[in-house]
């Protein structure tokens, strides 16, 4: 929205890194929804997936749509790997690493896959014994509170931009900001709902490790309602407005 279209495209060219863009398309959009063989998968894991996960239909045209988006909607330069492993932040600044995943792309993915990583971790505390029952409640609170205050200063920072920077033809469309703002949204909600059940591990061999989210240990036991409720994010993701964005961290 701020850059002559010329020097986007030219940026587009230089950051178009395929190699690696293909590795997120598969793990993350394409092979968590079948049987593929380059799934790893914990054994107890198999019968869930077998009779219910990858007989959804539903969620399966929703990463599709998501696949595609991430594909073809060249929005921003973005990190492309980008969970809280990779950023470093104190009181005075903040330092992101580990960006050979870099490339143009939508918006809303590198904010999913943040929010994908916290959501995960208030998944972990289901059942913990080392906390009190308080502690959990106060740590998850904490979780959301943190996703909220994500969302709402992308969109403050978004709006400071599209004031200063966007270019006119974009500015002088009564509601153009808001719909936008509203696709950014959607697209974030889904690419977290990806996110989060499938994880993606490269060594040095580029080995691929495809695992929902949570089992990744032999004990690993059936996912249960918390889990649930975050694998089902990403189901209608594209209707999902700013409007209720509250209400669905609230239910989650």
């Amino acid at each position: 929205i701020a850059m002559h279209p010329f020097e986007k495209k030219k940026l587009i060219v230089k950051f178009m890194n395929p190699e690696l863009c293909k590795i997120t398309e598969d793990l993350i959009f394409t092979h968590p929804y079948y049987d593929a063989k380059e799934n790893i998968i914990n054994p107890k894991l198999k019968p869930y997936l077998e009779n219910e996960f990858w007989k959804n239909e539903e969620l399966r045209l929703e990463a599709t749509k998501l696949k595609n988006i991430f594909m073809n909607k060249s929005q921003s330069m973005l990190h492309g790997d980008l969970h809280t492993g990779s950023i470093f932040i104190d009181q005075n600044e903040l330092r992101v690493f580990d960006s050979e995943f870099s490339f143009f792309g939508p918006s809303g993915f590198d904010n999913g896959a943040v929010i994908a990583n916290l959501l995960l971790n208030y998944a972990s505390w289901t059942g913990r014994d080392d906390s009190t029952k308080e502690q959990i409640i106060d740590y998850r609170k904490y979780i959301l509170d943190t996703i909220k205050e994500l969302y709402y200063y992308f969109v403050k920072v978004y709006e400071e931009c599209w004031d200063a920077d966007a270019r006119e033809e974009y500015k002088n469309v009564n509601g153009y900001l808001k719909h936008s703002l509203q696709l950014i949204l959607s697209d974030t909600i889904g690419f977290a709902g990806c996110k989060i059940y499938t994880r993606d591990e490269y060594s040095s061999g580029s080995k691929n490790f495809v695992m929902p989210a949570k089992y990744g240990d032999e004990e690993a036991m059936p996912p249960d309602d918390e889990v649930f409720k975050l694998i089902e994010t990403v189901q209608g993701a594209q209707a999902i407005s700013d409007d209720n964005w509250s209400g669905l961290l609230a239910s989650t």
